[in-house]
């Protein structure tokens, strides 16, 4: 301090202002202040008791920051880190953990430069203890923007508290989805099963029907030939043995029967290779629907394993502690909202006033006054007029020398004009040369 700030004629101030900053106390004092956006040197030169208020305020913040870094943290890693099941609750996946601490760091400095500015730039107030109309309405901006982050906050912080209540939740509703869709995946496939077996029996039927069909030709062929045999050894007939007319007749009818059994036979064996070709693509048709509904089935279970976002863990925790959701988020946002009306309550200090000093001694120091009106018949006044007297002494300054060199310029203008007229007088000729001249 200067030997002006020490100065005491009487000796009456015997306060010790002397002031540790080192070690780690000193680091923690300096860092809080720096939260609450305090003026270091002003307040080394305060009593404790407005040191202590600026370390509480520096810590409230520093406070909502550190929520702020865990609430980001729990957000991100739900983003980034593994699907959350009751077996794997106790895993930590390293890399999910890193990139959602760097993105929780960053949201935490978003939030700590947030209340820092709505905290320093809520002024002394009114300097009571009274929060008047006129306070709130002027800090409603600050108190709306603390109670949005306050909301923010806590949402996170809300799925973490409730982590195990709200993974049972989502693994049950994950189960009843999964089981839900192998229902209906189910449904589809037996229709497509179904299909494909009436196919293949009404196949395999008519498969056994030209196999039944030609066996009863083969059949009545085997007995037109034995009977052909009885007739040629006189075993049937009129029991005469060699080949007679009933004999011709029956080879005839023989003939004409192997003939056409043998056309038959070769349209049944297109028929029956038919058949068969879509007898074997329904069997595989069957096979690859049961492959295709286990992949369906499958691709169900992936689907509902992502029913994991955090607004599906906001609204579970909603759903289960609906009380302790709406505790943390009152409890995040009055810390939010403390700092503001605190500084509404406090009545002005030792520290407010030096720093309107100091104020006041920077304007001076570069010559610049602000004429303030009374309204209120207090020390509220307002600023009607700023006179900035270093650049209106620059701006005389420049503008007189302007001035000056206008003027003697005109002057010397004035001055040679005047000589040239009078050495014209005297000697006009000297001005008009082709007077001299000869003619030619």
């Amino acid at each position: 301090m200067s030997s002006f700030e020490n100065y005491d004629p009487l000796h009456l101030d015997h306060y010790d202002y002397k002031l540790e900053l080192r070690g780690i106390r000193g680091v923690i004092r300096r860092a809080l202040w720096f939260a609450a956006g305090g003026d270091i040197k002003l307040l080394e030169r305060c009593p404790h008791s407005e040191r202590v208020k600026y370390e509480g305020l520096g810590g409230v913040v520093m406070a909502t920051a550190i929520l702020a870094f865990f609430s980001g943290f729990f957000a991100m890693y739900t983003v980034f880190g593994p699907v959350q099941t009751l077996a794997s609750a106790q895993d930590l996946d390293t890399n999910a953990a890193i990139k959602s601490a760097v993105v929780a760091a960053i949201w935490a400095l978003i939030i700590f430069n947030l209340d820092r500015f709505i905290i320093t730039s809520t002024g002394h107030g009114d300097g009571t203890e009274d929060i008047t109309a006129k306070e709130l309405v002027q800090g409603l901006p600050r108190l709306v923007m603390a109670v949005v982050i306050g909301l923010s906050i806590s949402a996170p912080l809300e799925i973490r508290v409730l982590k195990t209540e709200i993974d049972a939740a989502i693994t049950s509703e994950r189960d009843k989805r999964v089981e839900a869709d192998k229902i209906v995946i189910n449904q589809e496939f037996d229709r497509i099963k179904q299909f494909n077996e009436e196919n293949l029996h009404k196949d395999e039927k008519r498969l056994q029907e030209l196999d039944e069909h030609e066996e009863k030709i083969r059949l009545e062929i085997k007995k037109q030939r034995e009977e052909l045999d009885a007739e040629e050894s006189g075993k049937a007939g009129n029991k005469k043995k060699g080949r007679g007319k009933g004999f011709n007749q029956k080879k005839e009818n023989l003939d004409k029967m192997e003939l056409e059994n043998a056309e038959t036979k070769n349209k049944l064996d297109i028929q029956r290779q038919e058949l068969k070709v879509k007898i074997e693509a329904s069997k595989n048709n069957l096979e690859n629907n049961i492959t295709l509904r286990d992949k369906k089935i499958d691709d169900a279970i992936i689907k509902e394993s992502k029913f994991d976002g955090i607004s599906t863990r906001i609204n579970l925790a909603h759903e289960i502690s609906p009380n302790v959701s709406i505790a943390l988020t009152l409890l995040l946002v009055i810390i939010e909202i403390t700092p503001i009306f605190i500084k509404m309550m406090l009545i002005r200090g030792p520290y407010d006033y030096l720093t309107d000093n100091q104020n006041k001694i920077i304007l001076a120091k570069y010559a610049i006054e602000t004429l303030q009106k009374d309204h209120n018949g207090d020390n509220s006044g307002h600023s009607i007029e700023d006179i900035y007297h270093q650049p209106k002494t620059i701006e005389s300054h420049v503008i007189g020398n302007l001035t000056v060199e206008n003027q003697l310029a005109e002057e010397a203008r004035d001055i040679f004009l005047n000589t040239v007229k009078a050495d014209m007088n005297a000697d006009p000729e000297k001005y008009m040369p082709d007077l001299n001249k000869p003619k030619a």
